[in-house]
């Protein structure tokens, strides 16, 4: 799997793109991931996940959303999905005020040579968050390329985040926060 940690990566081939946070590469996570993978194969393009290096909340309130996993073990949750591209793009000031159609024209289209996305329920994107899914539907449908909205992947009615799996962890729930990842937790150092 190649990997990308600067903004100034560009890839040599067209991807299906997987678009998210992947913090804990949790259940619902895994799912936008593999289906990712899976469109790439039917197409006969590379996959690729894009994130950021920490969530831009952590940006605008520091420690605000703690990583449940450390970029090695994110890395290598991902790479064992099938992703032959992880990006994890720096976020910073030129980051947090990008509009939504310049982010796309930037990291999907231009870096990524993206022809299909992959997204979550709740994906947001651009400053502020203004983009969502369907700011990234008409993108994607103004430009050609395909389009994916998972929805919700739940346990016991409740819609698997990284919210949940965080407040777990604060309580002491690791059993809890562990069916909700799909993974052993892991503390390291």
């Amino acid at each position: 799997m190649r990997i990308y940690q600067k903004k100034d990566f560009k890839t040599e081939y067209q991807c299906v793109v997987a678009l998210g946070c992947f913090d804990g590469v949790h259940l619902g996570h895994r799912a936008v991931i593999e289906r990712a993978v899976r469109i790439s194969e039917e197409l006969g393009a590379h996959s690729a996940v894009f994130s950021f290096s920490s969530s831009p909340k952590n940006f605008f309130l520091p420690n605000s959303a703690p990583a449940i996993t450390d970029f090695d073990e994110r890395s290598e949750l991902i790479r064992q999905l099938g992703a032959d591209v992880f990006v994890c793009y720096p976020f910073d000031a030129e980051t947090a005020i990008m509009s939504p159609a310049d982010f796309f024209e930037d990291a999907l289209i231009s870096r990524l040579r993206a022809i299909h996305v992959v997204c979550g329920f709740n994906y947001t994107f651009g400053k502020g968050g203004e983009g969502n899914t369907d700011t990234l539907r008409k993108l994607c449908a103004e430009h050609g390329i395909g389009f994916t909205q998972l929805q919700p992947v739940e346990i016991d009615g409740i819609t698997v985040s990284s919210s949940v799996i965080r407040s777990a962890l604060e309580a002491g729930d690791i059993e809890k926060a562990e069916r909700f990842l799909g993974h052993p937790y892991r503390i390291t150092s």
